[in-house]
């Protein structure tokens, strides 16, 4: 199921921090879902640092 590669891949990405994820929406025909991924970072560049990983991810199409 895609949302649980995507949560898969955030906790991946987020292992070695504290974060929270919620379920945010999901399209009509279910093929798409959205997550609000709440993390504590230090500054701008920490930040981009996570940004960057969530694009990359093969298993994350957007990072808003």
């Amino acid at each position: 199921k895609q949302s649980t590669k995507v949560e898969e891949a955030i906790g991946i990405i987020c292992e070695k921090i504290e974060y929270q994820i919620s379920y945010s929406n999901a399209s009509s025909s279910g093929k798409y879902v959205s997550f609000n991924v709440e993390i504590e970072v230090n500054d701008e560049e920490h930040r981009n640092t996570f940004f960057s990983a969530f694009q990359a991810h093969p298993d994350i199409t957007m990072v808003i």
